[in-house]
């Protein structure tokens, strides 16, 4: 169909609570009355009864509740997946800190079995210099009883 400014006029649907599903041409150059437009429109289809338009109308609305239902989905998804990925990347943190605490650890466990075993060293040590000690005050209180004896 030509609108009156012989340009191909554009099929629309009207989703108005009057006419909801019905088909109508209007000019792809059409603009609003208040900007200076003019306006051409055509029904393509004819008026509908009431039990359809309510039908319709019901339909619009169920499907205009389900797509803001969707959105309000989507936004919480997006929110949930935002603290997902912060509890991983807190995860993430805490394992790294727990492999170097396991590092440091195994780090100090050395460092413990190393001393242990200078610790067990120098026990042996102790005792063998007790003894020595031990031995040079028996050898001098020895040497002092003969020197009384002898003099």
């Amino acid at each position: 169909m030509m609108c009156d400014c012989r340009v191909k006029a554009a099929r629309w649907i009207s989703w108005s609570p009057d006419n909801p599903g019905r088909r109508y041409f209007k000019c792809r150059n059409a603009r609003g009355l208040q900007e200076g437009g003019y306006g051409f429109y055509a029904w393509y289809d004819g008026p509908t009864t009431t039990f359809i338009r309510e039908v319709l109308n019901d339909l619009r609305d169920a499907v205009w509740s389900a797509r803001r239902e969707k959105e309000g989905l989507v936004l919480a998804i997006q929110a949930e997946r935002m603290k997902v990925e912060e509890k991983i990347t807190e995860v993430d943190a805490a394992q790294r800190e727990l492999e170097a605490a396991r590092k440091l650890s195994c780090d100090y466990a050395e460092r413990i079995a190393v001393l242990k075993d200078r610790n067990s060293r120098l026990e042996k040590e102790r005792c063998h210099l007790l003894v020595l000690v031990m031995g040079c005050v028996f050898v001098m209180f020895a040497l002092v009883l003969a020197r009384r004896n002898v003099g």
